[in-house]
């Protein structure tokens, strides 16, 4: 029986072996599956310089002739480092980050006080997968949000949005908070307000309004 095989990228997965936590000694793992032919390149870098003594398993292969393999390396995550994944196959190199998340927190129409409105968190670029996201009112979560399913990228980096129906008041606050790797970060939802000039000749009208009665979602990230 004559077996063709065809060409077949790695599929990559990038993962700390316990939760991640800054300053807390950790494995990093870059678990590369599903490709053909054989031949592969596998580095884990940290700020892009190949991190040394890495240990990397035996080439395995299942009944298809995909081949597997894992190659890890004891570490310890500090706030300001980036680390990732580089793998080269068939001339091609992508490089897989182990990420914390990236936040948006918005407004689905313009904000204005008073006027019901749907409060949204868009979470992405985040591995591992596992996460807590709650939409706050005054520090306090707010019930009955709805969240889409999880998704993933090519690079396994997941995304996903937290939403809920709210009324904005000027006494309120709205945030999010999301909480990654052992690591607890909040994200605030501001209006901000601005004070009409005065004109010569047509009188005072001074007055505040919230810029996003006259302009789409203008919208403050802060993490708290």
């Amino acid at each position: 029986m004559l077996v063709v095989m065809c060409c077949a990228p790695p599929k990559v997965q990038v993962y700390s072996r316990k939760p991640g936590e800054f300053g807390t000694s950790n494995t990093l793992i870059c678990h590369v599956s599903g490709f053909h032919p054989p031949d592969i390149s596998i580095a884990l870098l940290k700020n892009g310089v190949e991190i040394p003594d890495a240990l990397q398993t035996d080439l395995a292969f299942e009944q298809t002739w995909q081949f597997h393999l894992t190659r890890s390396v004891s570490f310890t995550p500090q706030k300001n480092d980036q680390y990732s994944c580089q793998v080269k196959h068939l001339k091609n190199t992508h490089t897989y980050s182990w990420a914390p998340p990236k936040v948006q927190v918005y407004s689905r129409k313009p904000g204005e006080f008073g006027t019901s409105n749907t409060l949204m968190c868009h979470v992405s670029h985040f591995h591992p997968p596992d996460i807590s996201i709650a939409l706050l009112k005054n520090g306090v979560e707010i019930p009955d949000a709805m969240q889409t399913d999880l998704a993933f990228e090519q690079t396994w980096q997941f995304h996903l949005t937290r939403s809920v129906s709210f009324t904005p008041e000027a006494k309120d606050q709205y945030s999010c908070q999301v909480k990654h790797l052992k690591n607890t970060h909040t994200y605030s939802w501001e209006t901000l307000t601005f004070q009409r000039p005065t004109c010569k000749g047509l009188g005072s009208r001074a007055g505040s309004r919230t810029i996003g009665q006259i302009s789409p979602h203008i919208l403050l990230l802060e993490s708290m």
